[in-house]
């Protein structure tokens, strides 16, 4: 699953990340400003890189883009699949998926605080999605679990 296959689809797009086609490429810039700081100092798992570098990101990556990275925590926080699922949807293993989520949830979080020139309506949408998210997490908290009862 990636953004080019729902970019030009606003109703597909919406549903699935929240945001209109326009609010996403106005979110984007933002976003992309955080993350390229954010990666320049710390790798996916949130540890300190021992020196700063530019960030690039690798071609294998399953989110080669930042368009791509926006996209999916953006459908994430929107639909809350069970990761193992949404890692399949993004050919990553469930793992990798999870040190995605983590990273780029810290990166939306930061990208809202610092962006006061943004267009209102984004912050609105992008936190309630962020409110959703940590209200379901703590309800579904056996999310990922296969629970079997005889």
């Amino acid at each position: 699953m990636k953004y080019t296959e729902y970019q030009n689809d606003d109703k597909k797009f919406r549903r699935l990340t929240g945001l209109s086609g326009k609010q996403f490429v106005e979110l984007l810039s933002y976003f992309e400003e955080v993350h390229n700081e954010y990666f320049s100092r710390y790798d996916l798992n949130g540890k300190m890189r021992k020196s700063w570098r530019d960030f690039n990101i690798y071609k294998c990556s399953p989110l080669p883009t930042v368009e791509d990275r926006l996209y999916f925590i953006l459908v994430y926080l929107n639909t809350h699949p069970f990761q193992d699922q949404y890692a399949a949807s993004f050919n990553m293993l469930p793992n990798q998926c999870s040190r995605f989520i983590k990273a780029l949830h810290h990166v939306l979080e930061t990208c809202l605080r610092e962006a006061e020139s943004m267009p209102k309506d984004i912050p609105k949408v992008i936190k309630t999605l962020l409110e959703n998210y940590s209200k379901n997490r703590r309800k579904n908290k056996y999310n990922n679990e296969l629970i079997i009862e005889n």
